[in-house]
């Protein structure tokens, strides 16, 4: 892609007025010779931009907001909290623009207290997933309906992944996907006169949980996935056999000014699975101190179908942290609340 078309495309996010955060994934000594650049940002109409680069231009940029009616502006904009009646049904718009000069798939889903849950859509499917297709530069507005929900304080969090059906084993595909591809707006909602409770964070005891990877290890402030614990080899592919159980372990890593806490989930062709068989927990929560750097075991149970199938995951910061004082008024938090994804590794799945 030549300059021009570059400079076209970030014309297109110009206006955005407030940086949120900006992340750089330098893994240079870690078989990483184009370490990709990754930004999100929040506009006047109050939804998110995300745009990555690598060596050879731009290679996502799409914009994702959450609004209670199929308006985009401000006014009509969830911002970072809803606020429900008990018995009224949590329903909103996901707003998605392909800020892309050629066609794009993208997969919607939501977590809801951390948990994939089912949406119903206006063509009254309730899916856990829908795929939509967006031509180039195209904007669409998707309805959503969740029903009732309990009532209490709640997180909840709608993604948006890109080329969630590009299956190639290439290794230049794979590591494009390292903190990229994927979107996402997060909410608290209130049901009734309710307030968060966070959730018992895992502290990390080496001796007993977890390997230590070192104040030099090359993540910060996110999570690398890896073969082996602490590893700076990335993993980009595995050929496993159906019904195997496969050991990977999740390298996670606090940002050196402050604590970190978040949560962790694992998809498995973009479903939810445990990140660890033996807990059965559909969730894992953690908590880092200053500067903490641990490498956390991991397992997936591999599909009995053969082929190519997609094993990735997301590092939630801060989960049950109230989001604003007011509607438009965020609480900053330090290590942000934007979601990132590891590396979609391709597990090849075959008999022999």
């Amino acid at each position: 892609m030549n300059k021009k078309k570059i400079f076209q495309l970030i014309v297109i996010s110009a206006f955005c007025v407030m940086v949120i955060t900006s992340l750089i994934f330098f893994i240079s000594c870690i078989e990483y010779s184009s370490a990709p650049q990754y930004s999100m940002t929040i506009n006047e109409s109050d939804h998110a931009v995300l745009t990555s680069t690598n060596g050879n231009g731009v290679k996502e940029n799409f914009g994702v907001g959450l609004y209670n009616a199929p308006f985009h502006d401000a006014a009509n904009s969830m911002h970072y909290s809803k606020y429900l009646e008990e018995n009224e049904s949590f329903t909103g718009y996901l707003y998605l623009s392909n800020q892309m000069s050629e066609a794009n798939d993208f997969l919607v889903f939501c977590l809801f207290d951390y948990t994939q849950v089912p949406f119903e859509t206006e063509d009254g499917y309730i899916q856990v997933t829908r795929i939509l297709q967006l031509k180039p530069f195209e904007e669409v507005f998707f309805p959503f309906n969740l029903g009732t929900v309990s009532k209490g304080a709640h997180d909840f969090e709608i993604f948006v992944i890109m080329k969630p059906n590009e299956h190639s084993l290439n290794e230049t595909f794979r590591r494009s996907t390292d903190i990229s591809y994927l979107g996402s707006r997060r909410i608290n909602v209130f049901v009734g006169n309710s307030t968060l409770v966070e959730p018992s964070y895992m502290h990390f005891d080496p001796e007993i949980y977890s390997s230590v990877c070192g104040s030099e290890y090359p993540v910060n402030n996110g999570i690398l996935i890896t073969k082996q614990p602490c590893s700076r080899t990335l993993w980009f592919t595995e050929n496993v056999k159906p019904d195997d159980i496969l050991d990977y372990s999740i390298n996670a890593a606090a940002d050196n000014r402050y604590p970190v806490s978040f949560a962790l989930v694992a998809l498995l062709d973009y479903i939810q699975v445990p990140v660890q068989i033996a807990s059965k927990e559909s969730t894992f929560f953690g908590r880092l101190e200053q500067g903490e750097k641990v490498s956390i075991p991991a397992q997936v149970q591999i599909p009995s179908l053969e082929g190519i199938h997609e094993l990735m995951v997301v590092w939630m910061p801060a989960p049950y942290h109230k989001l604003e004082e007011k509607p438009g008024s965020p609480i900053h938090i330090p290590e942000g609340i934007w979601s990132t994804p590891s590396t979609r590794v391709g597990l090849n799945v075959t008999r022999f």
